[in-house]
């Protein structure tokens, strides 16, 4: 079994008395079994959006280390060879051309693109421009628009104009988040933490409903991991998370009441940046708490042991080491970056939702032929100048105006008030995502998340980090319980998976730590 280094297809294994499993489906590994939640794996779902290996959600399935090959009669894992290094010239014309030459191959090589996820930036925008240099400006270029006034997608347009290519606008669908999460379970094979996966989501479906069964579409996610995370992060971490974290553990957990106490939860001004930020850095290493940490809500809102958090943090750490050619801390941040949060959760986005409904996703920045070699580039020709991705908007100035190229660019996010304040969300997130007897909640202050999702529901300030935490409890929450669904018969007879309490596996949860 071969796991690339940045995928969203993850491969498990699990081991019974009678029998082994090997899957890329954490769905299979539940049924007819009592399962346990591993609260190595919630805590990491709820602090980094995703789980690092060898951990999954579910306690004795094990996740296989990306990067590596498992075989079906051993336990060792061996580390997959990387594709040859690109050529370095000091022009960077030649390193150009020979990554160009690789993305092409990926692109072009064996099928026909059917259609580009396109946000109009450096990274689709690029794969639009080969694909269009290869003849092939019929291909349609797909964009989610937040409404007729997103400048993003006015910008989206411009750039297919020059591009020469036909832009299809994707508007906010009149379908609701509970119906986003209601499917959890149904289109993705493990949970994640990304707010964005619902506009995402609904971009999927508006795709799929154009596109025939067997097709193809290619999705620009890891450029800015590979190209641009590790040499934004390492002066910043230098700089800011390194000084804090030679701070004491109390100053931390001070930081973290003082937010709790004051009511911070609400506020993204200074000062409860300045506790969620101590709160980070003080319960975590530096690295982790810089490139991946998506809040500093632990013991606020949702509790692990010591001992868990450091075995989670310990696993991430030791997957940088083992995964990184180097010592250098940009290339620790981009191993971590790509290898988690590309491959375990930006992609994850859309990988899912498209293979349910017979579509195949191409990420050409993540796929190993283009992968390895960029890494192995060194950050004065992928960032030459300090221009982040400076290799790449060099490529792409070769076809469209540099104005278009050189600009500021904002996120894809969601507005995720009007997700939250959605009239059957409070049901919803009650009934089936949080209800009281989902294992999910012996992780949780109950009262402290509840006060949270209060607030979001009735559309009241949160600062943005809490926002992260709430969707991930909706989706792991919805994914649990529609998990459990599709293991129950038409008259409500469970065939499995039969849940058990972190309580019944010997964890002490929430609920007994308070007594």
């Amino acid at each position: 079994i071969r796991v690339p280094l940045a995928s969203p297809d993850q491969a498990y294994r699990w081991r019974g008395p009678a029998a082994s499993l090997f899957t890329n489906d954490l769905r299979l590994s539940v049924a007819r079994q009592r399962l346990v939640l591993d609260p190595h794996g919630v805590y990491a779902l709820l602090q980094y959006g995703a789980i690092p290996a060898p951990f999954s959600l579910f306690r004795g399935v094990e996740r296989i280390l990306p990067g590596h090959e498992a075989c079906l009669d051993s336990t060792l894992l061996t580390r997959l060879p990387q594709a040859g290094p690109l050529p370095v010239a000091s022009a960077s014309d030649e390193t150009e051309a020979a990554l160009l030459t690789r993305i092409d191959d990926v692109l072009l090589g064996t099928r026909r693109p059917s259609a580009i996820f396109f946000s109009g930036g450096v990274d689709s925008s690029l794969l639009a421009s080969r694909i269009a240099a290869a003849g092939l400006r019929d291909v349609p270029l797909l964009n989610y628009a937040f409404g007729p006034d997103d400048p993003e997608a006015a910008h989206a347009g411009r750039m297919a104009a020059h591009l020469g290519m036909p832009i299809e606008r994707i508007q906010p669908a009149s379908e609701k988040a509970v119906d986003v999460l209601a499917r959890a379970a149904l289109e993705y094979s493990y949970p994640f933490g990304d707010y964005s996966s619902l506009p995402t989501n609904l971009l999927v479906r508006a795709t799929t409903a154009r596109l025939p069964r067997g097709s193809e579409v290619v999705d620009g996610t890891g450029a800015d991991g590979v190209f641009a995370v590790g040499h934004t992060r390492q002066d910043v971490i230098r700089s800011r998370y390194e000084p804090l974290g030679s701070l004491t553990p109390w100053i931390g957990q001070l930081a973290g009441r003082l937010h709790a106490w004051s009511g911070l939860t609400a506020s993204d001004g200074r000062i409860a940046a300045a506790a969620r930020l101590i709160r980070c850095v003080t319960t975590m290493p530096p690295l982790l708490a810089a490139v991946i940490a998506q809040n500093s809500l632990q013991d606020e809102c949702f509790y692990a042991t010591s001992e868990v958090r450091a075995a989670v943090n310990d696993a991430l750490m030791h997957m940088v080491a083992s995964l990184t050619p180097s010592t250098s801390l940009a290339d620790k941040a981009t191993t971590l970056d790509v290898t988690l949060v590309c491959g375990g959760i930006f992609a994850a986005k859309d990988f899912d939702p498209l293979r349910h409904r017979g579509v195949d996703a191409v990420y050409p920045f993540l796929h190993p032929d283009v992968l390895g070699p960029s890494l192995a580039l060194p950050w004065n020709t992928r960032c030459a100048g300090g221009q982040p991705k400076a290799l790449l908007k060099r490529a792409l100035t070769r076809h469209v105006p540099a104005d278009l190229v050189f600009r500021k660019k904002s996120g894809f996010r969601p507005r995720v008030h009007s997700a939250f304040s959605d009239i059957d969300m409070r049901d919803f997130v009650q009934d089936c995502a949080l209800r009281r007897d989902s294992p999910l909640c012996e992780f949780l202050n109950r009262d402290a998340v509840e006060h949270l999702f209060s607030r979001a529901f009735d559309a009241k300030p949160i600062h943005t980090k809490a926002y992260n935490l709430l969707w991930a409890l909706a989706f792991v929450g919805s994914w649990i319980d529609g998990l459990a669904r599709l293991y129950t018969g038409p008259r409500g007879d469970s065939h499995g998976p039969a849940w058990s309490t972190p309580n019944d596996a010997g964890h002490c949860g929430w609920a007994d730590r308070c007594a």
